[in-house]
C-alpha cells in the first residue's frame, strides 16, 4: 500500500458471498481510474469470503481487508469509513460489480461539474433467467445538476451505493447500526444537508437480483415498524430544519404505512406515532394538506 493517499476509497462490506466476492472484487482492481484504494470489511462472514478476499489482497497492493465479528453493514461500512483515506467514498456490494470506466466517469463529472457529490446510473442483473435492465428508465432517471431541496427530493435512486461522497462529509453521516432500510435513513440525512448533487448518465454499478436475499428474508414481527419510526423521526428531523422539505417528510410517512401494510406487517405503533407527534393520517383530508405543500414547495 502506498504512502500516498488514493483519491478514492472503495468500501466493500462481505458477509457470506464467496460466489460473487472475486467478480467484485475484480471489477473495482479494473477500473480505468487507478487511484483507488479498496477496503474489504469482512463482517463476521461464515464461509470462505474472507479466505477468497485475503488471497486477492495479497495479489493486489490497493486492496485492505479488515475483520470484525458480525454487526451487520451499517457498522461494516462504518468501520471502512474509519480507515478509509480517500478524498472521495464510493460504497459497493459484494455480490455486485461495477464496469471499468464506472469510477473515471463519476471523478471527470464530479471535476467538470464543481460538484462534490455525484451518482451514476444502475443496471439491474436478475440472476434467474439473466435478465439485464435499467434500475431506473433513462427518461425517468434525472441527469445533470440537481438541487434536492426542490420539489423532488427523491429524484435520486436511494440506495448508498451508486454515488461518490466526499469522506469528510460521510464522517459526519455514519450509518445506523442495526437498522433495516439503513439506506433510507442515511438518504435523509445525508442529502438534506448536501442538496447540490451531480447525476452521470453513465452505469457505475451493476446491481445482482438474486434469491434469499435479505429484502426477501425479513421477519415482519413488531419491531420491524420501529425501524420506519426511526426513518421517518429522521425524515421530519430534516423537515424541521428546511421546510422546504415538509411535503416530503409527509408523503414519505405514508408511503412506509403503505409498505408496513402491504407486507402485512404490525404497523399500529407505527400509525399512532406518525400521527400523535406529526400530524399524518392516512386520510383524504391530509392528503389534501399534502397537496397544498406540494404546491408550496419551490
Amino acid at each position: 500500500m502506498s504512502d500516498t493517499s488514493p483519491l478514492v476509497s472503495v468500501i466493500i462490506p462481505v458477509y457470506n458471498v464467496e460466489e460473487y466476492l472475486h467478480q467484485c472484487l475484480s471489477s473495482v482492481a479494473a477500473q480505468s481510474f487507478g487511484d483507488l484504494e479498496m477496503i474489504c470489511v469482512i463482517d463476521g462472514s461464515l464461509d470462505g469470503s474472507e479466505a477468497i478476499a485475503r488471497q486477492f489482497a495479497a495479489r493486489e497492493s490497493r486492496c485492505r481487508v479488515i475483520s470484525q465479528s458480525n454487526q451487520g453493514l451499517s457498522a461494516a461500512r462504518n468501520a471502512g469509513v474509519a480507515v478509509a483515506r480517500g478524498r472521495w467514498i464510493f460504497f459497493l456490494d459484494s455480490d455486485d460489480w461495477m464496469p471499468p470506466s464506472a469510477l473515471e466517469s463519476l471523478v471527470v463529472a464530479a471535476s467538470r461539474s464543481g460538484v462534490e457529490v455525484v451518482s451514476g446510473a444502475v443496471l439491474e442483473f436478475w440472476e434467474e433467467g439473466g435478465l439485464q435492465k435499467p434500475f431506473k428508465k433513462s427518461e425517468k432517471r434525472a441527469t445533470g445538476h440537481l438541487n434536492l431541496h426542490g420539489r423532488d427530493f427523491f429524484a435520486l435512486e436511494t440506495m448508498v451505493w451508486n454515488k461518490l461522497y466526499p469522506r469528510v462529509w460521510i464522517e459526519q453521516c455514519l450509518f445506523t447500526p442495526g437498522l433495516v432500510h439503513e439506506d433510507l435513513d442515511f438518504y435523509w440525512r445525508f442529502f438534506s444537508a448536501h442538496p447540490e448533487v451531480y447525476a452521470a448518465p453513465d452505469t457505475v454499478v451493476y446491481y445482482r437480483r438474486r434469491a434469499g436475499t435479505l429484502s426477501r428474508q425479513k421477519a415482519y414481527d413488531q419491531t420491524y415498524q420501529d425501524h420506519y419510526i426511526r426513518i421517518i423521526d429522521s425524515a421530519f428531523a430534516a423537515a424541521r430544519e428546511r421546510k422546504t422539505l415538509s411535503y416530503h417528510a409527509g408523503r414519505q410517512a405514508l408511503k412506509y404505512l403503505k409498505y408496513l401494510h402491504e407486507k402485512a406487517a404490525p404497523s399500529a405503533r407505527y400509525e399512532e406515532h406518525i400521527w400523535q407527534r406529526y400530524g399524518v393520517r392516512d386520510s383524504a383530508t391530509y392528503r389534501f394538506a399534502l397537496t397544498c405543500k406540494k404546491l408550496l414547495t419551490v
